[in-house]
């Protein structure tokens, strides 16, 4: 979406090919790997089974893969766009891009922990996995841009402190307001429950 709607915008690609596998290959595999040791939410077994022949992606997922999607696509193409506008070089704008998507989609991993719930909460500190995962796919983010080898093969620069805001101001954006939305969810389910009772 990002690379799409850019060139819909007519702005050079915010990242290149060996980037984009960088992401598919590098910064997805620990964090989706270190769900499955996820601890299983408290109202699994209250839950309606699935109808037989429902399929595992409804409509409803759909949806949400859809909305989620459009938001963790935009902070990054923020960053990039502004950055870009601001007078940083080409090579410098894709550099952001590319941390920030990294990170907004390993900080995403917060936000599908739970169907019905926040991201953050006590069962967080049970999933080692996971914070192995998150710590490893940092770290090997930090040497996409910083390690000399690295950098030439995937065509980044170091992040300065300056880029690093726009970088942040890109990853931390959709997290808080998709926590913000399973707070709402969480409000509204529990207002309608209380009604019930």
């Amino acid at each position: 979406m990002v690379i799409f709607i850019s060139i819909l915008l007519g702005v050079p690609s915010p990242v290149i090919a060996i980037q984009i596998l960088w992401l598919n290959l590098v910064t997805d595999v620990f964090p989706a790997l270190a769900m499955a040791w996820e601890t299983p939410e408290g109202d699994i077994m209250k839950r309606v089974p699935r109808t037989h022949g429902e399929p595992i992606i409804t409509n409803s997922h759909k949806i949400k893969i859809l909305f989620q999607g459009l938001i963790l696509t935009l902070d990054p193409l923020l960053a990039y766009l502004i950055s870009y506008d601001k007078g940083f070089t080409l090579e410098e704008s894709r550099t952001i891009v590319f941390t920030t998507l990294a990170l907004v989609q390993l900080f995403h991993v917060f936000n599908v922990r739970k169907k019905n719930g926040l991201g953050f909460d006590k069962a967080l500190i049970k999933n080692g996995y996971l914070w192995g995962a998150f710590v490893i796919t940092f770290l090997l983010q930090m040497l996409a841009v910083y390690a000399p080898f690295l950098q030439t093969v995937l065509h980044t620069i170091p992040i300065t402190m300056e880029m690093w805001y726009y970088v942040g101001v890109g990853t931390i954006g959709p997290l808080i307001f998709l926590q913000l939305v399973a707070a709402v969810k969480v409000a509204v389910k529990t207002r309608r429950s209380f009604i019930v009772n």
